[in-house]
């Protein structure tokens, strides 16, 4: 998908019935209040800003996957 960031990613995401339920964790340097509100505000079900450890990516990753 050229041109696409990622909040346009998930916004098309959301936007397809069926690819609507996948669960989405945005992962960006972007950390501003006004980036992590879009990306939420879009669909996102998470929101990740670097840098992060190995360990609170699996994390965010088993509590968006329920486990």
């Amino acid at each position: 998908m050229p041109r696409m960031n990622g909040f346009d990613v998930c916004q098309a995401l959301r936007a397809d019935p069926d690819l609507s339920a996948t669960r989405i964790l945005m992962l960006t340097a972007k950390g501003r209040d006004t980036e992590v509100s879009k990306g939420l505000g879009l669909g996102a079900d998470g929101y990740m800003t670097k840098p992060f450890s190995t360990k609170e990516l699996l994390a965010e990753v088993r509590k968006l996957l329920g486990m």
